[in-house]
């Protein structure tokens, strides 16, 4: 019973001290409301029926608590029986020593924190005079640097904190969990030894739930010390930025402030490659010793210490790392401060501009960059409180012991380095956006004059700079988007120029020689390909270009040639031919692929021919040459035509000759030179058979079917008054038979007409 009841007791004094360590919200009188509203977000505030202490009681009630738990610590040696009674082992009474020790370690922390810090929150910041000098300036601005510093780190340790209340919270949840099922279990033992166990467990699981406890009312208060700094911190800043504001040295673009800053930038550059040189060399020597180590860790022993020495490698490598990334934001920043001092020294509104830009993609890639370094940090803390456990849980081994307490000072270092990276980070965005809006509103002071002035010589820069953008720059040839514009044009002004020097040639040389349409194209051709040449040739000389520069292009357009453009070569080289060898000329009459018509046209690829019809027809030049056509002009233009005409038998034979002749002698466009014909030929079958002869002179206004048609009109007329009978097929029928004909007589009703009166 008695057992029963301290256990009970003991129970019911953790639960207690839980209920007092979450009941914490409330400081100092005036810090109230913020601090109850923090302890809320964290999970704590006042629980219903939970009495609230002032902040001395709380100063009181904490050392009371401390005092408790050495007492305990005093008491740990009656544990040894009750654990031999349960069969426990001597080694679980580490567990009962550790559970206190950390009970002490965090209530001696929030005594060495709590009284400075409810003395110190609340105050009221110092007013800060405006400086009357650079010097001062700078020293404040030096002082703010150092408060931002304290704000962003004191931000950083509230996110940590935050995560160290929530796992202590979550093993004080756990440890309460297993103290209610071991009391359940304790209530329902009967055995002596069972009754035993559970008791001593359940003291354990409260033990536990202690230290849980005490880290969560230590955690609260860490949480509140480091918001206190973040406010002071916060006040701080508004003060100093108002002082350098009120005495005019709030400017960046300024010579005197761009100055001290790179100063100070050097300064900090200085001794960030000093700590990155020596990181580096630390890295190399611990890389080295952990390679060794690995390759004679033969023991477990050995294998633990080549562990630890390869953490620790890994450390000092992270480390080194966020050395680098200090040193590049330094850079960046020394870069913008160096950008300011060239405006502060000659400001023009194009370089104004530029910067503007400069400092908007400074502040795009430092704001990518931030959730990366955010992670990083939060492993580094992760990493820290790994270590710290590691050392806290008791290495044997002192070597590996030594190893893992390098790993969390490197860890530290780490941590703080990333804090102050992240810092600096937000420091550079705040600067960008200082300069921008500075900026801003130095370019909205401008006139309209000046604006458009500055707007145009914004965009000859921009003109200017894709102008003598390279495109390509070897062994000293170096073409640019300009050159490639300016040949383009230079091309095509002596491609036009070609074309109308070449026109105008054939022009004159046709009114003066009296030149056929062939001869005027073959000239028009033969002038407007050297002087394209010599003037292309021209352009290139002019703008720089050598002709070794088409050497791959050329090799290219020669393998295009003899694959893709053969046809197209081939038509060229066919019409140049067509020009020189004169077999086929303008103004031709010509037959060709099943089609006859007049060629108007002779082309670099093609030839048009127009149908009698009116359609054009294009007609390859390759096409004159590999196939057969017929010329119906090439050397002569008289041609003979003939035609057949049939008379009944029986008309006179002389007199339907001299209405043949008669009518070719009539017909206008038949030459007399040579003579028209017509020769009795044949007896046909149906007719007598005559064939008309005559020569036309086919030129573009004789048109020999117009011909034909009015010289046969004329003949029928003439037959027909005349008398001359046209034939028309005769045949005599002849029927045989072997036998007789029958023929059959049928009589049939005689058909009455219809009555009268019907």
């Amino acid at each position: 019973m008695a057992t029963v009841v301290k256990s009970f007791a003991s129970a019911f004094r953790a639960a207690f001290f839980l209920g007092l360590g979450l009941a914490i919200y409330c400081p100092t009188p005036g810090s109230c409301q913020g601090m109850k509203s923090v302890l809320e977000v964290l999970g704590g505030g006042a629980k219903p029926g939970t009495p609230e202490l002032a902040p001395s009681e709380q100063v009181d009630w904490a050392k009371a608590q401390l005092e408790a738990a050495k007492t305990e610590e005093k008491e740990e040696a009656s544990l040894v029986p009750k654990l031999a009674a349960a069969g426990l082992p001597a080694g679980r009474l580490e567990d009962f020593r550790t559970a206190n020790r950390e009970t002490q370690r965090y209530y001696q922390a929030v005594l060495e924190i709590l009284p400075a810090f409810l003395a110190s929150d609340g105050e009221k910041p110092a007013p800060v005079s405006p400086p009357a000098s650079e010097k001062e300036a700078a020293a404040l601005r030096d002082e703010l640097r150092r408060v931002s510093l304290t704000a962003e780190s004191a931000a950083g340790e509230q996110e940590s904190i935050s995560r160290f209340i929530s796992e202590n919270q979550a093993l004080q949840a756990n440890a309460e969990r297993e103290s209610r099922q071991l009391q359940e279990e304790l209530d329902a033992a009967k055995n002596p030894e069972a009754r035993a166990r559970a008791e001593v467990q359940v003291e354990l699981s409260n033990a536990r739930a202690r230290a849980a406890a005490s880290a969560v009312f230590l955690g609260k208060w860490r949480y509140a010390q480091q918001e206190s700094l973040a406010q002071q911190a916060s006040h701080r800043q508004d003060a100093l930025r108002a002082a350098l504001r009120a005495g005019g040295f709030d400017r960046q673009i300024e010579p005197r402030r761009a100055a001290s800053q790179l100063a100070a930038i050097e300064s900090e550059a200085t001794e960030a490659q000093k700590q990155l040189a020596a990181a580096s060399k630390e890295q190399t020597r611990l890389a080295s010793e952990a390679a060794a180590l690995r390759g004679k860790a033969d023991s477990a022993i050995e294998k633990s210490r080549a562990d630890a020495a390869g953490t620790l490698a890994d450390a000092a490598q992270r480390l080194v790392f966020a050395y680098q990334a200090v040193d590049y934001l330094l850079g960046v920043e020394k870069s913008h401060w160096n950008t300011v001092k060239a405006l502060s020294d000659h400001s023009s509104p194009g370089d104004l501009r530029a910067a503007m830009v400069k400092a908007g993609e400074t502040i795009s890639k430092q704001n990518e960059l931030r959730p990366g370094v955010d992670r990083r940090m939060i492993e580094a803390r992760e990493a820290l409180d790994a270590a710290q456990k590691q050392v806290r849980a008791g290495v044997p081994d002192p070597a590996r012991k030594a190893l893992l307490e390098q790993t969390v000072v490197l860890a530290q270092k780490r941590a703080d380095t990333l804090g102050n990276l992240i810092t600096k980070s937000r420091q550079i965005v705040a600067t960008m956006e200082e300069f921008l809006a500075e900026a801003q509103a130095t370019i909205g002071r401008e006139s309209a004059s000046e604006r458009l002035s500055r707007t145009w010589a914004d965009f000859s820069r921009v003109v200017s700079n894709v102008w003598t953008f390279e495109l390509f720059n070897s062994a000293g040839l170096r073409i640019t988007t300009g050159k490639v514009v300016m040949a383009g044009l230079g091309l095509l002004i002596a491609l036009l120029t070609a074309g109308w020097f070449s026109r105008w040639t054939s022009r004159t040389a046709t009114r003066r020689f009296q030149m056929a349409e062939d001869q005027k194209v073959l000239l028009e051709k033969s002038v407007f390909l050297p002087v394209a040449a010599i003037l292309v040739l021209t352009v290139l000389y002019w703008l720089n270009i050598p002709l070794t520069v088409f050497a791959f292009f050329g090799g290219a357009l020669a393998i295009g040639i003899g694959f893709g453009a053969q046809n197209l070569m081939n038509n060229f080289i066919s019409g140049l031919i067509l020009l020189l060898e004169r077999q086929i000329k303008v103004g031709d009459i010509i037959e060709v692929a099943g089609s006859t018509g007049k060629v108007t046209h002779l082309g670099s690829r093609c030839s048009r021919i127009r149908k009698f019809d009116g359609v054009e027809l294009l007609v390859p030049n390759s096409a004159f040459l590999e196939k057969e056509v017929t010329n119906w002009t090439l050397a002569d233009p008289h041609h003979r035509f003939d035609f057949p005409i049939g008379v009944a038998y029986g008309s006179p034979v002389e007199k339907v000759m001299s209405l043949l002749n008669s009518a070719l002698e009539r017909q206008a466009e038949i030459l007399r030179e040579p003579a028209p014909g017509v020769f009795f030929e044949a007896f046909g079958d149906s007719a007598l058979c005559f064939r008309v002869y005559y020569w036309l002179e086919l030129s573009g206004a004789t048109d020999s079917r117009q011909v034909g048609s009015e010289l046969r009109c004329r003949i029928e007329r003439d037959f027909r008054a005349a008398g001359v009978e046209m034939p028309f097929p005769q045949r005599d029928f002849h029927l045989r038979s072997s036998t007789p004909i029958p023929v059959r007589l049928e009589k049939t009703e005689p058909t009455l007409p219809p009555a009268s009166g019907s």
